[in-house]
Protein backbone atom coordinates (compact mmCIF):
# COMPACT_ATOMS: atom_id res chain seq x y z
CA UNK A 1 0.00 0.00 0.00
CA UNK A 2 2.55 2.14 1.21
CA UNK A 3 4.58 1.72 -1.86
CA UNK A 4 1.83 2.61 -4.13
CA UNK A 5 1.10 6.03 -2.44
CA UNK A 6 -1.65 4.84 -0.65
CA UNK A 7 -2.19 5.64 3.37
CA UNK A 8 -4.33 3.42 5.05
CA UNK A 9 -3.50 3.38 9.09
CA UNK A 10 -6.91 2.83 9.90
CA UNK A 11 -9.87 0.92 7.99
CA UNK A 12 -11.89 4.08 7.61
CA UNK A 13 -8.49 5.13 5.45
CA UNK A 14 -8.56 1.86 4.09
CA UNK A 15 -12.53 1.94 2.95
CA UNK A 16 -11.90 5.37 1.09
CA UNK A 17 -8.89 4.15 -1.36
CA UNK A 18 -11.07 3.84 -4.38
CA UNK A 19 -10.98 0.06 -5.89
CA UNK A 20 -10.02 1.51 -9.56
CA UNK A 21 -6.70 2.54 -7.97
CA UNK A 22 -6.41 -0.60 -6.05
CA UNK A 23 -6.60 -2.53 -9.14
CA UNK A 24 -4.18 -0.40 -11.35
CA UNK A 25 -1.81 -1.08 -8.14
CA UNK A 26 -1.83 -4.90 -8.58
CA UNK A 27 -2.21 -4.97 -12.59
CA UNK A 28 1.34 -2.92 -12.52
CA UNK A 29 2.91 -4.57 -9.89
CA UNK A 30 1.92 -8.57 -9.41
CA UNK A 31 0.51 -10.91 -11.52
CA UNK A 32 -2.74 -10.73 -10.77
CA UNK A 33 -5.19 -7.93 -12.81
CA UNK A 34 -7.40 -6.69 -9.57
CA UNK A 35 -7.17 -6.00 -6.46
CA UNK A 36 -10.17 -8.71 -5.45
CA UNK A 37 -8.50 -11.47 -7.89
CA UNK A 38 -5.45 -10.85 -5.37
CA UNK A 39 -7.30 -11.10 -2.23
CA UNK A 40 -9.13 -13.87 -3.02
CA UNK A 41 -5.65 -15.86 -3.95
CA UNK A 42 -4.39 -14.90 -0.59
CA UNK A 43 -7.73 -15.99 1.32
CA UNK A 44 -7.46 -19.43 -0.84
CA UNK A 45 -3.54 -19.66 -0.04
CA UNK A 46 -4.55 -18.65 3.85
CA UNK A 47 -6.84 -21.47 4.11
CA UNK A 48 -5.24 -24.29 2.80
CA UNK A 49 -2.39 -23.35 4.71
CA UNK A 50 -4.43 -23.50 7.81
CA UNK A 51 -5.82 -26.83 6.80
CA UNK A 52 -2.26 -28.36 6.29
CA UNK A 53 -1.28 -27.11 9.57
CA UNK A 54 -4.07 -29.07 11.67
CA UNK A 55 -3.46 -31.90 9.47
CA UNK A 56 -6.86 -31.62 7.56
CA UNK A 57 -6.86 -33.47 3.98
Amino acid sequence: MNSGGFTAKTQLDYQSIPEVDLDLLVDKNSKFSTWAEMVSASCDFNFENQMKGIKFS
